[in-house]
């Protein structure tokens, strides 16, 4: 289902194959208007991340190597993929051309979700009773480690004028 960025309407229900847990992004340019709206990454049970091209609804690629579930995606404005998975690792890809550019490993338990900073430089990741990660996009190295949950970290985000 396809939700309008401004008005919350339903512009299309489109029915995928498989259990998904899906994220929506467009590479590049993002505008409330749907012909802009360019590619849809979905994760499956199957282990699997699957591109699709919104205008038309046909599947552009199949992203595999993830050893799990594929439980949290996320776009970078630079055009990258990330997808995060039951095997514990952060996949990055570079969607267009289906291949990962980076495996990121360290967490200890499933990957739960992911965030791009607004400059695309920097994700962060965090894990089922683990902490939170901070990776450098340009050389794929985890640069902090983030502490002091007493439970899982349910989300992670970044402000939007990077002002910390």
């Amino acid at each position: 289902m396809f939700i309008a960025e401004r008005s919350s309407e339903c512009l299309r229900d489109t029915r995928m194959p498989s259990r998904a847990a899906c994220s929506h992004g467009t590479p590049g340019l993002w505008s409330g208007d749907v012909k802009l709206l360019c590619i849809v990454a979905t994760g499956s049970w199957d282990y699997t991340v699957k591109v699709w091209n919104l205008r038309t609804e046909e599947r552009e690629t199949t992203l595999e190597g993830h050893r799990g579930n594929v439980t949290s995606l996320c776009f970078s404005v630079t055009g990258m993929l990330a997808s995060g998975s039951w095997d514990g690792t952060v996949r990055v890809w570079l969607p267009t051309v289906g291949s990962a550019i980076f495996v990121l490993e360290g967490h200890r338990a499933w990957v739960r979700t992911l965030a791009f900073s607004r400059d695309g430089l920097v994700l962060a990741s965090a894990a089922e009773n683990d902490m939170v990660r901070i990776w450098d996009m340009s050389t794929g190295k985890c640069i902090k480690r983030l502490q002091g949950h007493k439970d899982s970290a349910l989300g992670c985000t970044f402000t939007p004028a990077e002002l910390f």
